[in-house]
């Protein structure tokens, strides 16, 4: 399905202020927390690319857009074409003149103001000369978890790494549609404009990767990043690979068998229930979208996200 001249049940007459662009496959366990989640957050429409799933996560995409400001494309793999940055690149066509930001995440990631503030509003006061804004990811470990189980990624979830390790300095982006020259998956090419943190301090990129900056920085806008979740959930991850390479066998090395346990050598030094505390708010988010779609969800579906809510 590729949208036109709706987003869900919403009109696109007139411009709003933030949207996500994500890329995913097989996130169908996650995918009802992570879209009532962004919407409670402050985000007005969510673009969501659908890289070849073999689960049920292009149905409840679907079912979910019917009433929801969501829009969902089909986008299978082209060998020698990154599958997320070309969506990225798609994203931003269909966006420009529809929405004034867009922020390029995952579907293990999760965006938010600081005390629960709406992002549209953050957005909102941005100055005029401000055309990209890098939040440092603050990555969360297992929790010594080893198998998934039903329950919320951020309540499940409550421990992070140093909010100063070095793995923090990675960053993610929210843009002005109008001046991306060209996106990447960390960090975009402007046109014009300040590339700035969410205190409004200059962003300074490493010269070994453009989406590592030169220092973390504490803002308005904070990112969460579930990058392992269990040991057997991290498993599954790596052995479908990641949508950034151009080919599959790319794809298939971004995680190693040990990086499970590299990752969680700090990924749990320190207690944060900032997400845990908003969790009943998302629950009744969730509850409230599977009662207005469930009637066009399939039964294993229910199934899956009833234990959730």
């Amino acid at each position: 399905m590729r949208p036109d001249d709706t987003w869900g049940n919403q009109s696109v007459s007139s411009m709003n202020t933030v949207a996500i662009c994500a890329i995913q496959q097989n996130e169908s366990p996650y995918l009802l927390e992570w879209i009532a989640f962004h919407l409670n957050a402050g985000v007005d429409h969510i673009r969501v690319y659908d890289n070849d799933s073999s689960d049920m996560s292009l149905v409840i995409l679907n079912a979910i857009a019917a009433k929801y400001p969501i829009s969902v494309v089909a986008h299978p793999t082209v060998r020698g074409v990154s599958p997320q940055l070309s969506a990225y690149r798609d994203g931003i066509d269909w966006l420009r003149g529809r929405t004034e930001f867009v922020a390029f995440i995952d579907l293990d990631e999760f965006l938010f103001g600081e005390q629960s503030r709406p992002l549209r509003e953050i957005l909102h006061a941005v100055d005029n000369d401000v055309a990209a804004i890098g939040i440092n990811q603050r990555i969360f470990g297992s929790n010594a978890e080893t198998e998934f189980h039903p329950e919320l990624v951020t309540a499940r979830f409550t421990h992070r790494a140093p909010i100063d390790a070095p793995g923090n300095q990675f960053f993610k982006s929210i843009a002005r549609v109008r001046q991306i020259r060209e996106p990447n998956i960390h960090n975009v090419v402007l046109a014009t404009g300040l590339y700035v943190f969410s205190d409004g301090s200059a962003l300074g990129t490493s010269m070994d990767h453009p989406g590592r900056a030169t220092r973390i920085v504490r803002g308005q806008i904070v990112l969460h990043h579930y990058l392992t979740k269990s040991r057997a959930e991290f498993e599954t991850k790596r052995l479908r690979g990641g949508a950034a390479a151009s080919t599959a066998e790319t794809r298939k090395g971004r995680h190693t068998a040990e990086g499970f346990d590299w990752i969680n050598l700090d990924a749990n030094s320190e207690s944060d229930m900032t997400l845990w505390s908003v969790a009943d708010r998302t629950r009744a988010k969730m509850r409230e979208i599977l009662g207005a779609v469930g009637a066009n969800l399939p039964r294993e579906a229910i199934e899956l996200y009833q234990p959730l809510v």
